[in-house]
């Protein structure tokens, strides 16, 4: 029997973290990312490389690793 996606993704969860009062969890999830026809033109490069990189306030910044286009 094959489980759902979503079914993996609850297994997956940490239930162990707790919170103090004032505390809030942020979770950031890039599933995918598509580019228009202009974006790539910009780009010029018809399977170009990507990451993604976020800061949240005083924290680092983050990135995700180098992807290559999945033509």
């Amino acid at each position: 029997m094959q489980m759902s996606l979503q079914a993996d993704y609850d297994e997956e969860l940490d239930e162990s973290i707790k919170l103090e009062r004032g505390e809030n969890l942020f979770e950031i999830n890039v599933a995918k990312l598509t580019l228009s026809k202009e974006a790539l033109i910009a780009l010029d490069d018809r399977e170009p490389s990507l990451f993604v990189t976020y800061a949240f306030y005083d924290y680092d910044l983050v990135s995700t690793p180098i992807m290559k286009s999945a033509k």
